[in-house]
C-alpha cells in the first residue's frame, strides 16, 4: 500500500515538472516569433518597423495588409500564421516599405489609399449600392444614377501599412455624404410602373322627394390605373415626379348624393333646431306690441352663450341693424324661407358664408332695442314672419 502511494506521488511530481517545462518552452518560442498587428482608421495609421534588417524571418504570410476598425497598436504571440500566399518569402519589415499607390479623395479630403487606380470603380459601385439600399428602390427601375461630386485617384508614394480596403473607403465616403449632402451630390432617376387608385367622383343631385337638409348617398366605387412615371431623387430627397403615361384598368363609379329640395314647412313637419341650447322663452310669437305684434320668439339666456344655425343655408346679412334688431344674422334656407337671429353680442359668420344646421354663428347679447341678454328668433316664409315654435324639433 505504501509503495503504491509513493508511485502515485512521483507521477504527480513528474507531470507537474513536465507542464512547467512546456510552459517555459512555449514562452521562449513566443518571444522569438511575434506578430505585430496595426489597428486604426484610414486617417490614423501608424507605421512601425516590426523587426530590423539583421534579424529577418521568412514565412509564408499574406501579402495583403488588413487594417482593423479599432484604434491603437498591439502585439500578440503568434501561435498561428495566416497562409494566403504559397511559396512567397516576404520580410515582415516590408509592411514599412514605400510603394507607389493612389490616394482616394473627395472634395480635397483623403479617405484612404489603394494600390490600383481601378479600385476607384469598385468604391463608386459600393457607394451606389449603399445608396440604393438606403432608398429601398428596385434596381430594375433605375434609369440612371450620377455622382456629381468628384471622386479622384491621385498618384502618391505611401507605406504598405497605409493601404485600405476599398469597402472601408466606400463606407466612410458614404457615411460622410449622409452628413454633408453636397459631398457627392448624388442623383438618381427611376422609371417605373405603379398601380394607383382612382377615387370615385362625387356628383350631387337635387331631389324634390327628399326634405331640405336631408340627403341620400348612393356609394360609388374607386377605379384603378397603371401609371408609368419618372421619379428624381437628389440624395435621399425626392425632388421631382413626372407621369409619363397612364392606362386605366378599372373605371371608377361615381358616388351620387341625392340632396333634398322639398321644403318641410309646407308639410307642417318640424325641422328647425333650437337656436340656443339653454335658456327659456320669455316672449312668444304673436304677442301684442304698440302698433304691432311680436314677430318671433325671445329666448332669455346668459350673455355670451352660443347661438347656432337652426337649418342649413347661406348667410345673406351679418352686421348691425338700425331698426331695433341690433347685431343681426339672416340665413337664407331656400328661395322663400329665412331665419333671423337678433340682439347678438358677437357675430361669428360673414355674408355669403354657407352654414350647416347646428353651426355656431354668434353669441347671446342685448344690442339694439333690448332690455336684457336674449335671442330674438324669427322664421319667415316669403318675407312674412310665422310662428317658429311650430317647426322647432322638441328634444
Amino acid at each position: 500500500m505504501y509503495s503504491q502511494k509513493k508511485d502515485e506521488k512521483c507521477a504527480i511530481i513528474k507531470n507537474t515538472l513536465s507542464l512547467i517545462l512546456l510552459t517555459i518552452l512555449l514562452f521562449i518560442i513566443g518571444e522569438v516569433v511575434k506578430e505585430y498587428r496595426i489597428y486604426g482608421k484610414t486617417k490614423t495609421i501608424q507605421c512601425i518597423n516590426v523587426i530590423d534588417d539583421s534579424n529577418k524571418i521568412s514565412q509564408e504570410v499574406s501579402k495583403d495588409v488588413y487594417l482593423a476598425s479599432s484604434r491603437g497598436i498591439s502585439n500578440t504571440y503568434n501561435n498561428s500564421v495566416n497562409l494566403n500566399s504559397k511559396n512567397s518569402n516576404v520580410n515582415i519589415e516590408n509592411i514599412n516599405r514605400n510603394v507607389n499607390g493612389f490616394a482616394i479623395t473627395v472634395d480635397n479630403n483623403i479617405f484612404g489609399y489603394v494600390l490600383s487606380a481601378q479600385e476607384k470603380d469598385t468604391i463608386i459601385k459600393s457607394i451606389c449600392e449603399s445608396y440604393i439600399r438606403e432608398l429601398g428602390v428596385n434596381t430594375e427601375d433605375i434609369s440612371y444614377m450620377k455622382i456629381n461630386g468628384n471622386i479622384k485617384t491621385t498618384p502618391t508614394e505611401l507605406k504598405l501599412c497605409q493601404l485600405s480596403e476599398s469597402s472601408e473607403i466606400s463606407k466612410e465616403i458614404y457615411e460622410a455624404s449622409m452628413v454633408n449632402k453636397n459631398l457627392l451630390d448624388l442623383e438618381l432617376s427611376l422609371r417605373k410602373f405603379e398601380e394607383e387608385v382612382i377615387e370615385a367622383p362625387v356628383r350631387v343631385e337635387e331631389d324634390s322627394s327628399i326634405y331640405m337638409g336631408e340627403e341620400v348617398v348612393m356609394q360609388g366605387e374607386d377605379g384603378k390605373k397603371e401609371v408609368y412615371k419618372e421619379v428624381i431623387y437628389e440624395g435621399l430627397t425626392k425632388t421631382e415626379e413626372t407621369v409619363l403615361n397612364e392606362n386605366i384598368l378599372v373605371e371608377p363609379v361615381a358616388t351620387v348624393v341625392h340632396k333634398g329640395s322639398k321644403n318641410p314647412y309646407y308639410d307642417g313637419v318640424t325641422f328647425l333646431s333650437r337656436p340656443v341650447e339653454g335658456g327659456y322663452i320669455s316672449s312668444y310669437y304673436g304677442e301684442e306690441r304698440v302698433n304691432s305684434y311680436h314677430k318671433g320668439l325671445d329666448i332669455a339666456e346668459n350673455q355670451g352663450e352660443d347661438i347656432i344655425a337652426s337649418f342649413d343655408g347661406e348667410v345673406i346679412f351679418a352686421g348691425y341693424n338700425d331698426g331695433g334688431y341690433g347685431n343681426l344674422v339672416i340665413v337664407q334656407h331656400s328661395d322663400d324661407m329665412k331665419t333671423y337671429y337678433a340682439h347678438l353680442s358677437e357675430i361669428y359668420v360673414s355674408q355669403n358664408q354657407v352654414v350647416k344646421k347646428g353651426e355656431t354663428i354668434g353669441a347671446v347679447g342685448s344690442t339694439g332695442y333690448s332690455t336684457g341678454p336674449h335671442l330674438h328668433f324669427e322664421l319667415r316664409i316669403n318675407d312674412t314672419p310665422v310662428n317658429p315654435l311650430n317647426y322647432i324639433v322638441q328634444k
